[in-house]
């Protein structure tokens, strides 16, 4: 429901806002939790407008548990929930700092421009995209998903509850904190993984599978 009590200051932030996630292709349905005084009807119109008619997907958002599809997507998982968990000054327990995703989003995209995708086949860089961005944000909030020191890479690992990958450092359990030295840390910036990106494998045998991984 919009509010209509809100300034015309407070409209116009809640404009930009908008256009800076529709921009970014984030799905309508999540544009209308970040904003107070635009309906749904205006969201898919400006969506239209910006994308030079195009309408904005329909269908199932993705799951939380069905967006890492193998360890290594994993890795990448847990660097960009740190990301946005720093970027964020709000109590993430109440609400999605959606200023947060677009910072995490465009550090995180920007190192991986050639990951960005809608629809399968993805890559193991994960999230995707910012829709995938934002449900790993929502999952931090409501606690589906969390951070969790590793004492071995003295990074943080992501945790996702129900998930069919174990809740494990999966950058330790790939091996390569063994294989660059015990002196070496991991930490939990993004600026790491462009080393990881020609090391981790896309093999058939690390693959999770997603019984219900659906494009974004």
């Amino acid at each position: 429901m919009c509010d209509e009590s809100l300034s015309f200051t407070d409209r116009l932030a809640d404009q930009k806002l908008a256009c800076e996630l529709i921009v970014r292709r984030l799905r309508i349905p999540y544009v209308f939790q970040a904003v107070r005084s635009l309906t749904v009807e205006e969201l898919r119109e400006m969506h239209r407008c910006i994308h030079q008619g195009e309408g904005p997907p329909s269908g199932p958002s993705p799951r939380i548990q069905s967006i890492p599809n193998n360890r290594a997507s994993m890795v990448y998982l847990s660097a960009f929930a740190s990301l946005y968990l720093k970027a964020s000054a709000l109590d993430n327990r109440q609400s999605v700092d959606a200023k947060a995703v677009i910072a995490a989003w465009d550090l995180f995209h920007e190192r991986y421009p050639h990951a960005l995708r809608f629809r399968r086949p993805f890559t193991k860089i994960r999230p995707a995209n910012i829709t995938e961005a934002w449900v790993l944000a929502q999952a931090l909030r409501c606690g589906l998903a969390h951070l969790r020191h590793c004492p071995d890479c003295h990074g943080e690992y992501l945790v996702i509850e129900d998930c069919k990958l174990p809740p494990v450092c999966q950058y330790c359990a790939l091996g390569f904190a063994k294989r660059r030295g015990a002196s070496f840390s991991m930490g939990d910036d993004v600026v790491e993984l462009p080393v990881l990106d020609s090391e981790l494998p896309q093999t058939a045998g690390d693959v999770a599978p997603a019984d219900d991984e659906m494009a974004a």
